[in-house]
C-alpha cells in the first residue's frame, strides 16, 4: 500500500520521515521516568513523602481515585487522536473536491493558506483561555505563589502571536 501522500500537498518523503523520527523520540523521551531523566537515578525526596504518607495511613486522602488518572490520561491522547483525524478527513475532501473538479474538466484553483489568520486565531484563543485562567487562579487561590502562572503562560503566548500577527499584517503593506 502506497502512502496517501495527496493528504500532505507539498511534502516529500524526507520531510515526512523526519516528522515520524521526531514524532517518536518525543514519545520516547516522554515514556522515560522523570528521576532517570536528570541522571540521578533516585528521587530521594519524593519516595521519603510518599512512605511517610503510607505509614501515616492518610495517603488515601491524598491520591486522586484511579478512575480519575485514568480518565485524566485518556483526554490528551484521544484529542490528539481525534485531532488527527479531523485533520485527515479534512485533507482527504479536499483532494476528493479538487479531483472532482479536474474530472468535470474545470480548472481547480489553488487556494492560498492565510497563515497569518491562523496567529491571530491562536493568539484569541490563547490570551481568552489565559486569562479566563488567571482570572479563576487568582479568585481560588490568591495571588501568591505559582498558582497564576497556569494562566499567565497561554496568555503570553497568545498576546505574542497576536503582536506577530500586527507585525505581519504591517509587512504585507
Amino acid at each position: 500500500m502506497k502512502f496517501p501522500y495527496f493528504l500532505f500537498p507539498g511534502f516529500g518523503r524526507p520531510f515526512l520521515r523526519l516528522m515520524t523520527a521526531s514524532l517518536a523520540l518525543a514519545i520516547l523521551v516522554a515514556c522515560v521516568p522523570a528521576e532517570f531523566r536528570n541522571g540521578t537515578g533516585q528521587d530521594t525526596a519524593m519516595q521519603q513523602a510518599i512512605a511517610e504518607r503510607i505509614k501515616s495511613g492518610n495517603f488515601k486522602d491524598t491520591l486522586p481515585p484511579t478512575a480519575v488518572m485514568v480518565v485524566g490520561a485518556l483526554i490528551p491522547i484521544s484529542g490528539s487522536i481525534g485531532f488527527f483525524l479531523v485533520l485527515a478527513f479534512a485533507l482527504s475532501q479536499a483532494h476528493k473536491r479538487r479531483m472532482a473538479m479536474i474530472e468535470k474538466g474545470l480548472q481547480p484553483q489553488a487556494t492560498r493558506f492565510r497563515w497569518d489568520l491562523l496567529f491571530l486565531f491562536k493568539g484569541l484563543v490563547l490570551t481568552a483561555t489565559g486569562l479566563g485562567i488567571s482570572l479563576w487562579m487568582v479568585a481560588r487561590y490568591g495571588v501568591h505563589g505559582w498558582s497564576v502562572m497556569g494562566g499567565v503562560i497561554p496568555l503570553l503566548i497568545g498576546l505574542g502571536l497576536i503582536v506577530f500577527y500586527r507585525v505581519l499584517a504591517s509587512e504585507k503593506r
